[in-house]
């Protein structure tokens, strides 16, 4: 009696990985992991001298945001995964952002 040919399913281009069995090498992990050090210790620097609070809080962000999109391509995948999945992602982290900043306007227009 013979097996049934199961036929694996192939997703579009835009939802697979780009290389099914890429992942960073030890010495990536420990060069983005040197990056966000760097990243923090700037935080830290900037936090100290007595600046204005607007662009401390600039810094801060910007620098926020940069180490989230080094975490999320790399410890996430998104970096390897399909274009539709890193979209799909972005969009849904730019409505929660969205409606946090509206949240926050809301809250200080009430005060």
């Amino acid at each position: 009696m013979e097996r049934p040919v199961v036929t694996q399913t192939r997703f579009p281009r835009l939802v697979r990985r780009e290389a099914p069995h890429h992942a960073p090498g030890q010495l990536e992990y420990v060069r983005i992991a040197v990056i966000l050090a760097v990243l923090t210790a700037v935080e830290v620097v900037v936090y100290y001298p007595d600046w204005a609070k607007v662009p401390k809080l600039v810094i801060f962000v910007a620098l926020a945001a940069t180490k989230f999109a080094i975490v999320a391509a790399f410890f996430m995948h998104l970096k390897f995964d399909g274009r539709l999945l890193a979209i799909v992602f972005c969009t849904g982290l730019a409505l929660a952002g969205s409606a946090f900043l509206v949240a926050i306007v809301t809250i200080h227009a009430m005060l």
